[in-house]
Order: structure tokens, then C-alpha cells, then sequence
């Protein structure tokens, strides 16, 4: 009897052993599946893409061939009201820049350019677009379903900032103003390890992040058309 009791008071304790992370497993599960994120404020990213500056003619092409930068960005949004599950409006910042450079284009007999004979001085184009967007945020697949993606359409005043330069002299400078569209579409990674993005969110206050990429385009032409018919950018964003 006494050894019928011990085997199963041994039984009782290795089936204790194998269930307990199962258990355990569970509870974390559980406890997981209740959480929901700190409030989210503001949004920010860094991006790369191309930009070509729409002049209205063939100049640029010609004195700069196909140098379409690269194109750098930040981007800084705030969330200023959550439309339950469906979405969030959103105002925010866009600033990027970018730089062309090439051989100046030469002279021919009667003082027009003549840019298929270049000379050694470097023609330099700088531009640092500006840009006050307000947005709207589609993200009911992500908080929902857990599809991780969204799509964001923004539209707002574009100053593009631009400066000119042969050979050190400053050929033009200034800043166009006009209308600027974005249509972007996010990749959130939370899925990729959940666990790891609750973590971030606890000690960092990180919600969300993402990868995305947007094409873009501007009419800012007020001076000198340095708008653009469409470029695009793709890049990594956080939520906060």
C-alpha cells in the first residue's frame, strides 16, 4: 500500500513538472492578449527615395542629366484625433533635401548655354522642401485584425527652399511655394515579435513600428518650379 501511495505521489509530481510551462505559457497568453497600448501621440520617421524637379521644360534634364539626388526626409506627425478603430487625423511636418550637381554648361557664339560643351566649374542645385501636412491614417486592419498595414493620404502647403551655384557664385536662391499630396502605405511590425514590441512600448513608450514607403508630388513653382509631378521616399517610422 505504502508503495502504491509513493508511485503515485511520483506520478502526481512529473505530470506537475510537464504542465507547468504549458501553464505558464497560457497565463502569459492571456495576460498578452489583455494588453493595449500607451496612448499614441506623435509619429516619426526617416526616409530615401528620388526626386526630380518638374521645371516645366527639358533644362533640368540637360544640365544635370538623370541625377535624381538621392532624396532625404524626416517626417514628424502628431495624432491629433482617434477615430476609434478605423483611423486617426493627424498634422504634421515634412522636411527633406536633396543635391544635383554637374559641369557647368558652356557658351556658344551667341551667349546662349550650350550645355553639350561643359566646362571644369561645378553647377550645384540644393533643395530643402518644407512641407505643413494634415493626414488621415486608415489603420483598422492593424488594431483590428492584426493585418499589419495602413494606408495614409496627406495633403498641405509644400515651401521648397532652393539654392543655385557655379562655381561658388550663387547663380539663384529663394523658395517656391504650392500644394503637396502623399499616398503611403505601412508595413507594422509588431508582428514580427510581439512580445518584444509590448517591451518597447513599457520602457520606451514605442506603440508601433513600421516601414513604409509613399510617392509624393508638389506644384511649388512661385519663383522657380522646383515642385515635382511624382517622386517617392521609403523608409522606418515609430509611433510614440
Amino acid at each position: 500500500m505504502r508503495h502504491l501511495v509513493l508511485s503515485l505521489l511520483i506520478a502526481s509530481f512529473l505530470v506537475a513538472l510537464v504542465a507547468a510551462p504549458e501553464r505558464a505559457e497560457a497565463q502569459y497568453s492571456d495576460e498578452f492578449d489583455g494588453y493595449y497600448p500607451s496612448r499614441e501621440i506623435f509619429s516619426a520617421g526617416i526616409g530615401l527615395g528620388m526626386y526630380v524637379p518638374n521645371v516645366g521644360n527639358d533644362s533640368f534634364r540637360e544640365v544635370f542629366g538623370k541625377d535624381r539626388g538621392p532624396y532625404l526626409t524626416g517626417d514628424l506627425d502628431f495624432r491629433i484625433l482617434r477615430l476609434k478603430d478605423f483611423g486617426v487625423l493627424t498634422l504634421g511636418v515634412h522636411m527633406g533635401w536633396a543635391r544635383y550637381g554637374a559641369d557647368a554648361c558652356g557658351i556658344d557664339e551667341t551667349g546662349a548655354a550650350d550645355c553639350s560643351n561643359t566646362v571644369e566649374e561645378e553647377t550645384v542645385l540644393r533643395i530643402f522642401p518644407l512641407s505643413a501636412l494634415a493626414g488621415l491614417t486608415f489603420d483598422m486592419l492593424a488594431r483590428k485584425w492584426r493585418v499589419p498595414f495602413y494606408v495614409t493620404g496627406r495633403v498641405g502647403l509644400d515651401s521648397v527652399f532652393y539654392s543655385a551655384k557655379t562655381g561658388g557664385i550663387r547663380d539663384a536662391a529663394g523658395a517656391s511655394l504650392g500644394l503637396r499630396w502623399e499616398a503611403e502605405l505601412a508595413l507594422e511590425l509588431d508582428f514580427l515579435d510581439r512580445r518584444a514590441q509590448r517591451s518597447l512600448d513599457d520602457e520606451w513608450g514605442i506603440n508601433h513600428s513600421y516601414l513604409f514607403a509613399k510617392i509624393f508630388g508638389s506644384t511649388a513653382s512661385t519663383l522657380l518650379a522646383v515642385g515635382t509631378k511624382i517622386a517617392w521616399v521609403a523608409g522606418l517610422g515609430l509611433v510614440f
